[in-house]
């Protein structure tokens, strides 16, 4: 853009004055007109064949004629005056005018040679090497003993936050990943008849629809 805002409004503020000069000037010759046929009726009494004295067409051509001469005066010295006071006015309409070719450059492809290890697999992939058959428990008398919100560590549910499982047969405190729940840490037993085999029971607290949901199944897990 080659018109700053401030000379924008200068230019705006000159072709308002022009259009409000015009537009006097056209009633001006109106009203003109409009005297000077009602001063001579007689002169402008419609007939057929010709117009008394004076042609109405011609003093009507003469107007319009001498209100564009004006119009085009007007303007011719106001582009005069702006492309004199503001030079980049004149690039800016010449920029407007002129068709613009923008030339795309096309993109560069690059090739890149395959590495010799393509094929091998980098992801660091958990493998779960045992199988456990889970459930899930409350920290409520019916399903713990007198004490629901004690482990068998002497971990306090309410405070400790984290995923606590139930085994008979690892060590308290042995960490496990479960497949699809994440890390727990052994802090509880289960009842005896559980002793040698793959039981595993995960703590949901007071979340009672939670571990009714979860159940009883089949999960692959991996001793850390």
């Amino acid at each position: 853009m080659f018109i700053p805002t401030t000379k924008m409004k200068t230019i705006k503020t000159c072709v308002k004055w022009l259009v409000r000069e015009l537009k006097w000037f056209t009633e001006l010759i109106y009203l003109h007109l409009r005297v000077f046929v009602k001063e001579n009726e007689e002169m402008f009494s419609y007939d057929k064949s010709k117009l008394k004295n004076v042609s109405y067409r011609f003093v009507f051509s003469i107007g319009l004629g001498t209100i564009l001469f004006f119009f085009s005066l007007g303007v011719y010295s106001a582009s005069k005056v702006i492309i004199a006071e503001y030079p980049e006015t004149k690039e800016y309409i010449a920029s407007k005018l002129t068709k613009k070719v923008v030339i795309v450059n096309e993109p560069v492809i690059e090739e890149v040679e395959p590495s010799g290890n393509s094929g091998e697999l980098e992801e660091n992939t958990t493998i779960y090497d045992q199988v456990g058959n889970f459930s899930a428990y409350n920290t409520v008398e019916g399903q713990t003993d007198s004490s629901p919100f004690t482990t068998a560590d002497g971990t306090d549910t309410r405070i400790y936050k984290e995923c606590i499982v139930a085994h008979n047969d690892l060590p308290l405190g042995t960490v496990i990943d479960i497949k699809g729940i994440g890390e727990c840490t052994v802090k509880d037993r289960m009842n005896k008849r559980y002793n040698g085999m793959q039981k595993f029971d995960i703590c949901m607290r007071m979340d009672l629809k939670g571990a009714k949901l979860f159940g009883r199944k089949d999960i692959k897990y991996l001793i850390k």
